[in-house]
């Protein structure tokens, strides 16, 4: 439904996302668009996607997507706008590394 959003992809505490997009594969008959984005910003790495025909989400190309780092626990969401769809498919990716350190002291 309209200004729903569905969970994605679970992103770890001391993780940077490089990049994250969505993929249609199967279109919405109805007007549906969506944002990917995280709880802090809806729309940091796809804005207004229209889920009407198949293909990738243009990434959004600004300064708080290029390489993010989350220093606790988050969740990479879509949200729905638009019209009520239960027919669309959509693939969620994203690069995600783990900047953990695992020994941060000096040794020697």
């Amino acid at each position: 439904a309209a200004n729903d959003i569905v969970q994605a992809i679970d992103v770890p505490a001391e993780s940077i996302v490089m990049n994250a997009g969505l993929e249609v594969l199967t279109v919405s008959p109805s007007g549906v668009t969506l944002d990917l984005g995280d709880a802090n910003d809806v729309d940091k790495y796809v804005d207004g996607y229209d889920s009407t025909g198949l293909g990738y989400g243009a990434a959004v190309i600004n300064a708080s997507n290029v390489g993010h780092v989350y220093g606790s626990a988050d969740t990479i969401d879509i949200k729905v706008l638009g019209a009520q769809d239960t027919s669309a498919k959509v693939r969620v990716w994203a690069v995600i590394c783990d900047i953990s350190g695992v020994s941060e002291t000096d040794t020697n």
